[in-house]
């Protein structure tokens, strides 16, 4: 028996994939840095607090961690 398929080199699955990989990867790239950009200043106001006040700091995480214990503490594995 013979094969009598043809292939076609000029669109290839693998072109169109990495093409669309490609804009893929584009698009998240352009998200994630609008995502620092809206991100950054937020994390230097809370970082300035903390290093501000260090006090109010704390109770801010003990009150944090408190309300994320209780709120597992009735859920069962």
């Amino acid at each position: 028996m013979t094969d009598t398929r043809t292939t076609d080199t000029d669109t290839t699955p693998t072109t169109q994939t990495t093409s669309a990989a490609s804009s893929v990867a584009g698009t998240l790239q352009n998200g994630t840095t609008a995502v620092q950009d809206a991100v950054t200043p937020m994390v230097d106001k809370a970082r300035t607090f903390a290093r501000e006040r260090p006090y109010a700091t704390a109770a801010l995480v003990g009150t944090i961690a408190l309300a994320v214990i209780n709120t597992l503490r009735g859920k069962r594995a």
